[in-house]
């Protein structure tokens, strides 16, 4: 179901929202160069990247949530049967979903009004009360993962290159090879791993202390 959630539910809503004759707001068509019109992708067992995908998705996941009795798989013949029998719901593109373009409409002001700061907490309090209880998660264990470009027995990299390979087939980009896909990885980690991680982090303990003490006194103190 991952697979048609990526892959192609979400093409379909792209493409069901912004048409192929889709104008911008000066009157051009909206899918010109360098914009590439996706296609949706069907899954298919005897593909071999798709098979990768679910491959790798699979094992990585059980490793995630330490399913008993997980052995490692590689064999696409194994995960054949289980594909047979999932049963995928017929995907209807919604009507009215807003797809940023980031454009502006001829008229439109330039600059929106912000959203109230007040609003934007009640949203983040709402969702953490939908959170699930403590109590409904005794017994889950989840155990977190490194990810290590070099291992070729993790599955990550054949999870990322599979991923990449894929979305680049939406839009009918070449697609590279494992080891390609991992010679780019290994520019993105040192960024990925240090400024941005450390930044996110901080601005979530700050979003912590303030949901925990909140007040108006404790809001001019961040400012």
């Amino acid at each position: 179901l991952r697979f048609e959630e990526y892959f192609s539910n979400k093409i379909k809503q792209l493409t069901f929202s912004c048409p192929r004759d889709m104008l911008n707001s000066t009157g051009a068509p909206f899918w010109s160069p360098p914009k590439r019109f996706p296609e949706p992708i069907q899954f298919n067992a005897d593909d071999p990247e798709h098979m990768n995908f679910i491959i790798a998705a699979a094992n990585l996941k059980a490793q995630l949530y330490k399913v008993p009795g997980y052995r490692e798989q590689r064999s696409p013949a194994f995960f054949r049967p289980l594909l047979d029998s999932v049963v995928v719901p017929e995907f209807q593109p919604k009507s009215g979903v807003k797809i940023d373009t980031g454009e502006k409409k001829e008229g439109e002001a330039a600059d929106e009004e912000p959203m109230a700061e007040a609003s934007v907490i009640d949203q983040v309090k709402d969702k953490i009360q939908r959170l699930p209880k403590p109590s409904d998660l005794q017994g889950v264990e989840v155990c977190a993962m490194e990810f290590e470009k070099d291992d070729d027995t993790n599955f990550h990299m054949d999870y990322i290159s599979s991923f990449a390979n894929l979305r680049a087939r939406n839009y009918s980009i070449e697609e590279v090879e494992k080891l390609q896909a991992r010679l780019i990885a290994g520019r993105i980690i040192p960024a990925l791993a240090t400024t941005t991680s450390m930044v996110t982090g901080f601005v979530c303990v700050e979003l912590l202390k303030y949901l925990h003490k909140g007040g108006d006194g404790v809001h001019r103190d961040y400012q």
